[in-house]
């Protein structure tokens, strides 16, 4: 029987290539609220909508309400396997 040596040698393809980037932001760190006009966020859904767009949040409601059906579909069987006395 034959055996297959494989021998793995990891190398940085560019060893010239600093290990770390210098982190240099060209403007300030953080959230830019500079768009905002003053008292235009009236609601915290208009803060979250800032985060996630209009399709993240139709797919969390639709995982939030498939997980809701399932949910309450084992409930009501279970309730249903309660009430007709087989446990």
């Amino acid at each position: 029987m034959q055996r297959i040596i494989i021998k793995l040698f990891v190398e940085d393809a560019d060893p010239s290539v600093p290990e770390e980037i210098p982190f240099r932001p060209c403007r300030p760190v953080g959230i830019d609220f500079s768009h905002l006009t003053h008292g235009s966020m009236k609601k915290a859904m208009d803060f979250f909508m800032l985060f996630f767009t209009t399709a993240v949040l139709a797919k969390i409601c639709e995982y939030t309400n498939a997980f809701w059906f399932v949910t309450s579909l084992k409930n009501h069987l279970t309730v249903m396997h309660m009430e007709h006395g087989s446990m």
